[in-house]
């Protein structure tokens, strides 16, 4: 089918200049509308107003400018239809072979503050996604061009083939009809935030954009991308160094950059956190980002190795060297110095991350889990605890409870089954990830007692309550200070009783925290 006609009518006007020009040199008759129309004029190109075809005006503040009969038959009309085209002719109805037109920006205007809802309203484009819906369900005689990264292409292949052809057209109606949705989407989203009582409605919409694809999935030979969920050309983090991302990598980024984000909302001082296979394996408060990553690193330097570190402040030179003298995948500051950052980028592959805004990863969200073809979908866990009560006859100290807090932020984020032995702002050993709390705790002691710390005086936090009085009694014979955890438990009696056997005082927060 050869393009005779094009109609065009664009907000965004980027390159339709050049595009028209080309459309008439090869004897494409323009129509247009309004401002589109006036441009084209203006430069010379011949155009045929859209209002002098159909008869009607443009009315009611431009809000009905291309819905009229005349338009859509020339659209959806099959030209191999003998009964389409008598009725084209017997109502004087033309042909239009190409739709070129982009909708009002309301991607943009939601990203803007303070505008209305009735000012939002006024950047729903009716007509402009009417026609490109029309368009594309008829692509095998229209065109439907809904941005100018297709124009150089069209211009091509109507100069070498005189036509587009079949599977290109078919592609451009699968665009289009996506791009359409996602417009529609939008619209969607935004109303449902004005209006929604529930995150979870009983119809839930979400559209995936691709953000970058990565090296690969969970193991090289699956592929992987990574896409956002809302309507975000912007990711947390922005890579200044070293290899692609895999999946691995965002799912051990995400998992550092959380735990760090807590620690950075809940302690002044600076915090460095390690992770491998999405588990902390260290992590630690200071005064300086050197004197943080040395006590995380200690916490378990074997695990350490291939893992990623992140501090919650600008990295400095020296820190920068000590992290040289070893092999991580990532590592991730508030900012560096540039001394700091051209040391870091003599490893040629380690992959440097920048989080400006470290509060970002503890936003109200919800979070999503496939299996199969279900999808799991719940709020994302940003709370700490209810409350913090000592339950044991020893009493707590505004100390412990500090030591304790921080505690209790790093088991958040271990896998469950998860104790934590902590120390001076320091963990000591991690049991994460076992089927029973007392092979946990057992764990925990082990790596502690691996990375050379004493646990005399530690701290021991627990994801969720213990079934047994085990796991305190274990713990209590490397003479720990103090537990916490979320209480809750048929035994809690028992295992209070223990605790005030052996001295240790013990603080309840009302609140598990299972990691799976």
């Amino acid at each position: 089918m050869k393009v005779q006609t094009a109609l065009i009518s664009v907000y965004d006007k980027t390159g339709i200049v050049p595009f028209a020009r080309e459309l008439h040199k090869l004897g494409v008759k323009i129509m247009s509308t309004g401002g589109t129309a006036n441009l084209l004029i203006k430069n010379n190109i011949p155009v045929v107003k859209l209002e002098s075809y159909t008869g009607l005006p443009e009315i009611l503040d431009g809000r009905v400018k291309t819905l009229c009969y005349k338009v859509f038959g020339g659209l959806l009309a099959m030209r191999d239809n003998k009964e389409h085209v008598k009725q084209m002719e017997e109502l004087q109805i033309n042909s239009i072979d190409m739709v070129v037109v982009n909708l009002y920006p309301f991607e943009k205007m939601m990203k803007k503050k303070g505008l209305s809802l009735d000012e939002m309203i006024e950047y729903i484009d009716i007509g402009g996604n009417s026609l490109l819906r029309a368009s594309a369900k008829n692509y095998k005689f229209v065109l439907p061009i809904f941005s100018s990264k297709f124009y150089n292409d069209i211009i091509k292949l109507l100069k070498e083939k005189k036509d587009v052809p079949f599977e290109y057209r078919l592609n451009l109606a699968k665009e289009t009809f996506l791009f359409t949705s996602y417009y529609d989407n939008l619209i969607h989203q935004y109303l449902s935030e004005k209006t929604e009582k529930t995150l979870y409605p009983a119809n839930k919409t979400l559209f995936l954009k691709k953000m970058q694809n990565l090296r690969y999935g969970e193991n090289p030979h699956q592929n992987a991308s990574l896409y956002s969920i809302k309507n975000s050309n912007k990711i947390q983090f922005k890579q200044l160094h070293g290899k692609e991302l895999s999946f691995n990598n965002i799912v051990d980024f995400y998992a550092t950059a959380n735990a760090c984000a807590e620690l950075d909302k809940y302690f002044k001082k600076t915090a460095c956190v390690i992770v491998k296979h999405r588990n902390p394996c260290g992590a630690a408060l200071s005064d300086s980002v050197s004197s943080a990553y040395s006590k995380a690193l200690q916490g378990d330097p074997v695990s350490a190795y291939g893992g990623i570190i992140a501090v919650n402040k600008k990295m400095d030179l020296k820190t920068a060297k000590q992290i040289n003298t070893r092999f991580y995948e990532i590592v991730v500051a508030k900012d560096y110095e540039s001394s700091a950052l051209k040391e870091l980028k003599k490893k040629k592959n380690l992959r440097i991350l920048k989080i400006a805004d470290y509060s970002s990863f503890l936003k109200k969200n919800s979070v999503f889990n496939s299996y199969g073809n279900l999808l799991l979908v719940q709020d994302k866990d940003n709370e700490l605890f209810t409350e913090l009560k000592t339950v044991t006859k020893k009493k707590t100290t505004p100390k412990d409870i500090e030591e304790l807090k921080f505690a209790w932020i790093i088991c958040k984020h271990v896998k469950s089954n998860a104790i934590i032995f902590t120390k001076n702002m320091q963990v000591c050993g991690i049991g994460a990830g076992q089927m029973s709390r007392i092979d946990s705790t057992n764990f925990a002691a082990i790596k502690a007692k691996q990375a050379g710390l004493s646990l005399k005086d530690a701290y021991l936090a627990s994801d969720a309550y213990f079934p047994f009085k085990d796991s305190i009694a274990l713990a209590a014979k490397y003479n720990i200070k103090a537990v916490i955890q979320p209480g809750g438990s048929i035994r809690d009696e028992e295992v209070v009783q223990e605790a005030d056997k052996k001295k240790i005082s013990m603080v309840y927060t009302a609140m598990r925290h299972f990691n799976h």
